[in-house]
């Protein structure tokens, strides 16, 4: 069982010293949501004190089960002055053998029938067409040209036909996200107001077709419940079979067995529309209308939940040994969610699923969706429900062209034209500052129409603008967390998917933390510092590779010229003196050299022999020269230095990106800690021409990070980074002529190049394989095999030659030309270990290793599992590491002080 860890945005720690006692304290939002659920409660008939933290030993437990519902149940009862806290939950939840969820998800809907959804605006609107066809033609009704007649919409056998088929393709669409939940540890949370998200639920529960963990928390003494003989029988039979809880009184509990009399047509008659059509159609759409008295989804929280949290009033008793339930108090109104004192949000974080609905009886749908969009809520939009829910709908697949392979084409009818043109290099964070509010709104207004709806669910200019203003300041989490699912269009394999990645985003209910320009301002900064060193890096290289290959190339030379010159002496010698002889009586050839006047005249006509006497002192002196210069000036340390100098300063920038230790507290500090740090890197590596004051200077712009060209900024870095070339000026003129002329066709799409990222964008797991790892893993297989075959056909030539130095030494007419091949092979030896040291191919293999080791961890595991943040740290951490430690064998600079 998974340990449980407290969620991002719960504070609660402790009980509180403030002037409200007994509040949680460390957690504003909670207290203020128990505060004014307090206000509301306290006007019951018995006024409560102030809630407090229950402990585990104050609650109560029972296990049953109702005639004609699958499954067992649990209820735990928790006395209405006091509230959960996440660590009694936990307890809660080790006592049940379950995981502490990773997410509650609610419904926001209305109760409206399911087939009774559609709209006439719905039913014209261009998405709504191909149902509406296939409807057509499945009755034999005829249509005149593409457009949807009138008639068609207020034709009631057509239009029953296709709510009957909007209800199935809706449930379908429910038992997708049911099943995607189960898979991500997702509960389902209800309160005692239930909507079409819990009838639409009922239908594949009743089938068996999802096993979605469902909890529901209501006041069981409520207003609705007790005034319902049955229902009120059986909250005293449930409680009066409860004992308190503990791990052992749970595991030897023999489940209740309650009649389902309630839920059962032919014995509730208290309800007519239920006694004669059951489940299969009620009228109301309201808890304010008549007709919903006595329907049993008002007399009874949701039959088909798991866990039932079932809060009481207790009576006092002066003396009495155990409290017992007040059977005379009821909350003030019917189905009060007031009344229950549990925030969700404080054990877990809370995704939402909006169905649209023809109305709804609490007419804040759109404030709720904005506001869930601004906590940074997990979002599912059903498309192709009526009123807010499909304008939603239409503005998230507006934003979802951004993140298109042909994004520019897409977007284009959306731009502000006022911007200017926009070049087809431009990242998808400026596509969206580009987008212009008013075209969207009039693109939501041509695909609905929303004359129908209330003036205050409609979306509106502002609502537009305000959306976008949140997906500016937080564009990844956006595009994360909110997804819009089509019943008509979508598999359910596609939707399960999306589902997936929605509940285990990262970003889900998490603050702002890493969006301030403040923290864009650094990481520019931080890659700027990287570039100019890896430019100094580069240089050094360079003339430390011409030092060396000049002063292997000239020692090789000065064998060559000293071999040659004796050579040629040797050659006069036997060509003038009778080389028979010579060779035959074995005496020195100096010594006849010396004693013929005709060898002595043809060696002072030799032309270069001047030269080549100047050259042979020269090219020693020059070595010496060289190797003095180079080991003076460390150049071959300097440039180690510089290269793990550039390579530690991008292992702080995904530190500090993916929150990473020792990045992991409040933002503030991360943010001083990283500038600390390169602070201290430039101050240890001793960089000459890298001064303290371009870390520090403010985000106005004048940096030659921020300023400079993202799409050059991003080829530059994966230059250094992964060797990836980029296109030359004149290519990319081209490409951009090119692109111009064909941008509005589908063959503009193969001119794109790779999408640019955001550079400063926080990173989580996911983003960090696709931009890190993966680039790595192939930067390194290509320069394995380069070095490799470098070093293979240096060896080759090695052998070569020293095969040829044998061959001269098996014969007397060349043996003089030895000690050149020996030059040669020495020349190769040198450059063989500068240019592919050995250490070198063994830390790229063992990266190559490494990298696909976790490669296939991570397909090998879930996506629960894959986007926690323990994923996270572990491959990041390793990750870095281990490129510095290819870095630390590419530049022999085991001794670098660490930064």
């Amino acid at each position: 069982m998974m340990k449980f860890s407290p969620p991002r945005n719960s504070g609660l720690t402790g009980i509180s010293e403030d002037s409200s006692p007994g509040l949680v304290g460390g957690n504003a939002h909670f207290n203020e949501e128990v505060r004014r659920k307090l206000k509301s409660s306290q006007t019951f008939e018995t006024a409560q004190p102030s809630a407090k933290l229950a402990r585990y030993a104050d609650l109560r437990y029972t296990k049953f089960t109702i005639n004609g519902f699958p499954g067992e149940k649990h209820a735990v009862f928790v006395p209405d002055n006091l509230t959960l806290s996440p660590h009694v939950f936990e307890q809660i939840c080790l006592a049940l053998d379950k995981e502490m969820p990773s997410m509650f998800l609610k419904g926001v809907s209305s109760l409206c029938h399911p087939t009774k959804l559609s709209t006439a605006q719905l039913r014209k609107c261009p998405g709504f067409s191909p149902l509406m066809s296939d409807v057509r033609n499945s009755l034999g009704i005829k249509q005149k040209g593409n457009q949807i007649q009138d008639s068609d919409i207020s034709n009631k056998r057509l239009v029953d036909v296709v709510d009957h088929y909007l209800e199935k393709k809706l449930a379908s669409s429910i038992s997708s996200i049911a099943l995607a939940a189960s898979r991500t540890n997702v509960w389902t949370f209800s309160g005692p107001q239930i909507s079409n998200f819990e009838l639409l639920l009922q239908q594949h529960i009743e089938n068996g077709e999802t096993d979605a963990f469902r909890m529901v928390a209501v006041h069981m003494q409520d207003k609705a419940y007790m005034e319902s003989t049955t229902a009120r029988q059986l909250m005293k039979d449930l409680f009066d079979n409860s004992q308190v809880i503990s791990n052992e009184v749970v595991d030897s509990f023999r489940p209740l067995l309650l009649q389902g009399d309630l839920w059962d047509p032919t014995i509730n008659k208290a309800n007519p529309e239920f006694a004669e059509h059951g489940y299969e159609y009620w009228s109301f759409d309201s808890l304010d209308q008549k007709m919903i008295n006595g329907h049993p989804i008002t007399q009874w929280p949701w039959p088909h939940a798991d866990l039932f949290v079932l809060f009481y009033r207790e009576e006092n008793i002066t003396g009495a040994a155990h409290a017992d339930v007040d059977w005379e108090f009821s909350t003030r109104t019917r189905l009060d969610e007031e009344a229950v004192l549990f925030a969700p949000e404080i054990v877990t974080p809370v995704g939402f699923v909006f169905i649209g609905a023809p109305y709804c009886w609490q007419p804040q749908m759109k404030k709720k969706l904005i506001h869930a969009v601004k906590l940074a809520n997990p979002i599912v939009v059903l498309d192709n429900t009526p009123n807010v829910a499909k304008q939603v709908s239409l503005f998230v697949k507006v934003l979802g062209n951004i993140y298109g392979r042909n994004a520019l084409t897409a977007c284009r009818p959306f731009l502000n034209d006022e911007r200017g043109a926009i070049s087809s290099n431009q990242s998808s964070g400026d596509l969206i500052q580009a987008m212009s509010p008013a075209k969207i709104m009039k693109h939501v207004e041509k695909e609905f129409d929303s004359s129908g709806m209330n003036a205050d669910e409609r979306l509106t200019l502002s609502d537009i603008v305000g959306l976008l203003d949140l997906v500016k300041r937080r564009p990844q989490a956006f595009k994360e967390i909110v997804c819009s699912v089509d019943p008509l269009r979508d598999s359910a394999e596609h939707t399960i998917s999306q589902l997936m990645s929605v509940f285990t985003s990262p970003h889900a209910c998490a603050r702002e933390l890493n969006s301030t320009e403040l923290q864009r301002s650094l990481v520019l900064k931080g890659w700027d510092l990287h570039l100019r060193l890896i430019r100094r890096a580069t240089n050094l290289r360079h003339f430390a590779t011409a030092m060396v290959v000049s002063i292997a190339t000239l020692m090789m030379l000065s064998t060559v010229l000293a071999m040659i010159r004796i050579w040629l002496k040797f050659h006069d010698v036997l060509v003038n003196g009778g080389g028979g002889d010579l060779l035959s009586e074995g005496s020195g050839v100096d010594r006849i050299a010396l004693s013929d006047p005709a060898a002595i005249a043809n060696e002072q006509q030799m032309p270069h022999e001047e030269l080549v006497n100047i050259l042979l002192v020269v090219l020693p002196i020059s070595v010496l020269l060289l190797m003095t210069i180079q080991g003076s000036f460390q150049i071959a340390q300097s440039w180690a230095s510089y290269h793990m100098g550039a390579s530690k300063v991008v292992a702080e920038i995904y530190f500090f990106l993916g929150g990473v230790a020792p990045y992991d507290q409040n933002p503030g500090t991360n943010q001083r800690r990283f500038l600390k740090r390169l602070r201290d890197m430039v101050k240890r590596l001793s960089v000459s021409g890298i001064r303290e004051e371009d870390l520090v200077k403010s985000a106005s712009g004048e940096q030659a990070a921020a300023s400079m060209d993202l799409e050059m900024l991003q080829c530059e870095i994966h230059q250094s980074l992964y060797g990836i070339e980029p296109l030359c000026f004149p290519c990319r003129k081209v490409r951009d002529v090119l692109r111009s002329c064909c941008g509005g066709s589908a063959w503009g799409a193969l001119l794109d190049g790779p999408e640019h990222r955001d550079l400063a964008a926080p990173v989580n797991a996911e983003v960090y394989m696709e931009i890190r790892m993966a680039p790595l893993k192939k930067f390194y297989s290509d320069t394995v095999r380069s070095v490799s075959r470098l070093r293979m056909v240096l060896y080759c030539a090695l052998m070569l030659v020293i095969c040829v130095s044998v061959g001269l030494g098996a014969t007397d007419h060349f043996s003089v030309w030895i000690p050149v091949t020996l030059g040669v092979a020495t020349f190769l030896t040198t450059i063989t270990h500068w240019m592919t040291p050995p250490e070198v191919v063994s830390a790229l293999n063992s990266a190559i290793a490494m990298l696909q080791k976790m490669e296939l961890r991570w397909q090998g595991s879930d996506i629960r599992e894959n986007r926690s943040d323990v994923t996270k740290q572990r491959l990041i951490s390793a990750t870095e590491r281990m490129v510095l430690t290819v870095e630390r064998a590419m530049s022999r600079a085991t001794a670098v002080p660490e930064a």
